[in-house]
């Protein structure tokens, strides 16, 4: 009985670990995203002409895919959410439990970012993208650098 008791152990441990491991590599990719949309963000303040504001505003608002935009950005941040909420699913249903507290704030945490991500900050930067695909060539306006500022 202990020989068997001891292989269940071990494959139970190596699932957690492989599922621990997807949840931190999602977590790693869900930053990563985050922090390059937080650099071009900054970088697009910082533009001079609608030329380079055009430039950067490609890989923060992406192009249109049926009735969504899409950029780089999206795509990198919806693989490692989905890394992050199947490691984490796994390791709560397998060894933690969907009732303990700490589990539950975060799903709440993931959905409230997911949501925030797509109802709030995707559609105002692509409405920044949308203007400055507008915009004339040169120097931004003082109205174009308001928009949605």
């Amino acid at each position: 009985m202990g020989l068997v008791q001891s292989r269940y152990a071990q494959s139970h441990m190596d699932a957690y670990r492989f599922a621990l491991f997807i949840h931190v590599a999602g977590t790693v990719i869900v930053f990563a995203g985050y922090g390059a949309l937080l650099f071009s963000t900054a970088v697009l303040r910082l533009a001079r002409t609608a030329e380079e504001a055009r430039a950067i505003t490609r890989i923060i608002a992406g192009r249109r895919l049926g009735f969504e935009y899409v950029s780089a950005i999206d795509v990198i941040v919806i693989v490692g959410g989905a890394f992050l909420v199947v490691g984490g699913a796994m390791m709560a249903t397998f060894t933690w439990g969907w009732n303990q507290p700490w589990i539950q704030v975060s799903v709440v945490a993931v959905v409230a970012i997911g949501l925030a991500a797509a109802f709030v900050l995707g559609p105002r930067l692509h409405r920044i993208g949308v203007a400055l695909a507008q915009a004339p060539d040169g120097e931004i306006s003082q109205s174009l650098r308001q928009t949605d500022s």
